[in-house]
């Protein structure tokens, strides 16, 4: 991932940082309740939710600040969802040919092992153990490309292993720190709740109607979108790195 890309990440989390409400922050939000619980708010909207201008401005700001987040996120890293569609693509590739490659070379194996160790013309003076040790050399001179093959094909396939590995794991760590930034603000919106609420609680004239706390619902249907747009190829990816983990494993 670029320098820039991960200064966004850094500038992401900085924004949504959790700290205690300052105290002109705190006032504010206690003359705003003390306001509003004179004139009945919150109150009961269509939906059964206690609400007021000042809580449907709060969720607004949440859900425009994840949209952004989010928004930043895909344009910062569309271009390494590209790369892993590639990388998944090389990856696969490579497993192929490497199957084709070992394959190939049990194929040439068998063979060999069922030519026996007949003599050649010229080798009538040797004794059998010097003629089954130069149809083992014959054999294994045969053989030689069939294993470069093979080799060649499995460090191809460990080094597309390797760079997939590496971007999902990059990927994972964007989406944390997106998420993890969100549910910062989200923290930092309910603590603004809360202390407006506590304030209008004091004077509402339906206080006694009023649950204690406002249950206020932040929805981030950003991280949904954007999840929900990268799922197939991230599962794909997932897939693909713990068969591998697996294989690696059983042996």
């Amino acid at each position: 991932m670029s320098t820039s890309k991960q200064k966004n990440l850094r500038n992401t989390l900085e924004q949504g940082r959790i700290r205690q409400l300052r105290l002109t922050e705190r006032l504010s939000l206690w003359v705003a309740g003390r306001r509003d619980g004179r004139r009945g708010l919150p109150a009961l909207d269509e939906d059964g939710i206690w609400n007021s201008p000042l809580l449907h401005r709060e969720r607004d700001a949440y859900e425009e600040f994840c949209a952004r987040t989010w928004g930043r996120q895909q344009l910062d890293l569309e271009g390494n969802y590209a790369a892993l569609s590639r990388l998944i693509r090389n990856y696969e590739h490579a497993i192929r040919e490497c199957g084709e490659a070992e394959a190939a070379l049990n194929l040439r194996q068998a063979a060999e092992q069922s030519s026996g160790n007949l003599r050649k013309k010229g080798e009538d003076g040797l004794t059998e153990a010097q003629v089954a040790s130069r149809r083992s050399r014959e054999r294994e001179q045969r053989l030689a490309s069939y294993r470069a093959g093979v080799g060649e094909a499995r460090v191809k396939r460990e080094k597309a292993l390797e760079e997939l590995a590496v971007l999902h794991a990059e990927l994972l760590e964007a989406e944390h720190s997106g998420r993890m930034a969100c549910g910062r603000v989200r923290e930092h919106t309910l603590q603004r709740a809360d202390a407006y609420w506590n304030a209008a609680l004091r004077c509402h004239r339906n206080r006694d109607k009023l649950p204690l706390s406002p249950n206020m619902i932040c929805m981030d249907s950003a991280e949904e979108q954007f999840m929900k747009s990268h799922e197939v190829m991230m599962k794909q990816a997932e897939e693909l790195l713990r068969f591998a983990a697996e294989k690696e494993e059983s042996r």
